[in-house]
């Protein structure tokens, strides 16, 4: 992160290097509380309870392409689509109770962490992929190089959700303590990917189809999603006859990516689909999911 807040990723590639990317949504969200009751004669009761939540979408079409058109040229023709979009989010709740007196101490501690992040989704969970393609659709191209058409979806998200809570309580003869925590994590990501030529130009009798040294049609999926989910409570009591301790955590995840990858050439049937050198029509899926989910707690009553 710089000091403009905004984050870049770091990420090792195949080859042994690395590619950075800036995200294009950066959130963090956080919340934190602290509740002391303290009592001389009679009771201390202390509740403290704090919550956050984010949600964030990206919805988004990236497209390259050539349509209803002739097209001459003296050297290669590219068409090249890549959607690198991200969301980077870190979502943090911590809750602390101190509850003490004299006859009964009671210290409760709620903390709670939410964090949906969504691409190719909307917020109801309706499917809308995020659309990377490179396409040549009813026409004609005519190039002394090669035709290259990649469409490349590379859509990541990063995401931590951490919750924390701790519950004390000390009394003379009573002592209560309470802490709860619990996460909930999700993160969507769909994409439609295509690399195509599809139908050919035809104008009245004229009938124009697709002519290059060497045709290569690419589509690949390398979308990611990496992502930390962790809660943790303590719970201590301290008493001179009755001590109850009382700790739950919970830790839920959910990551999901679905994706439509497709290479092709199609309806091209009366000119054809002509290369000097090679055709290669290639569809490549790599998508990768990383997950952590964790949940700790501890109770102690002496």
């Amino acid at each position: 992160t710089d000091g403009s807040g905004a984050t870049y990723v770091i990420q090792k590639n195949d080859e042994g290097g690395v590619s950075i990317s800036k995200a294009a949504i950066n959130v963090v969200s956080a919340a934190a509380s602290i509740g002391v009751g303290v009592g001389l004669s009679g009771a201390g009761v202390a509740v403290s309870g704090a919550g956050a939540f984010s949600q964030n979408i990206i919805l988004s079409n990236t497209n390259a392409y050539i349509q209803n058109s002739t097209i001459v040229s003296a050297d290669d023709v590219l068409l090249s689509a890549a959607g690198d979009q991200g969301i980077s989010s870190a979502i943090v709740a911590a809750s602390l109770a101190v509850g003490g007196s004299g006859k009964a101490g009671v210290g409760v501690a709620i903390g709670a962490s939410i964090a949906r992040n969504l691409i190719g989704y909307e917020w109801n969970y309706t499917s809308n992929p995020a659309q990377v393609r490179a396409y040549v659709e009813d026409s004609g191209i005519d190039a002394e190089g090669d035709l290259i058409q990649n469409a490349v979806a590379s859509q990541t998200i990063n995401s931590a959700v951490i919750a924390a809570s701790v519950g004390i309580g000390a009394g003379g003869n009573v002592g209560v303590g309470v802490a709860g925590s619990g996460v909930w994590s999700e993160n969507w990501i769909g994409v439609d990917v295509a690399s195509f030529i599809d139908g050919e130009f035809v104008d009245g009798e004229d009938t124009l189809g697709i002519e290059a040294n060497n045709i290569t049609l690419w589509a690949d999926d390398t979308s990611a999603i990496s992502a930390f989910a962790g809660a943790a409570s303590i719970a201590a009591s301290f008493a001179g006859s009755t001590a109850v301790s009382v700790s739950i955590g919970v830790s839920l995840a959910l990551n999901t990516i679905s994706s439509s990858v497709e290479s092709y050439i199609a309806d091209v049937v009366q000119t054809g689909v002509n290369a000097d050198g090679n055709i290669s029509v290639t569809a490549g899926e790599s998508a990768t999911i990383h997950a952590v989910s964790a949940a700790a707690a501890l109770s102690l009553a002496i």
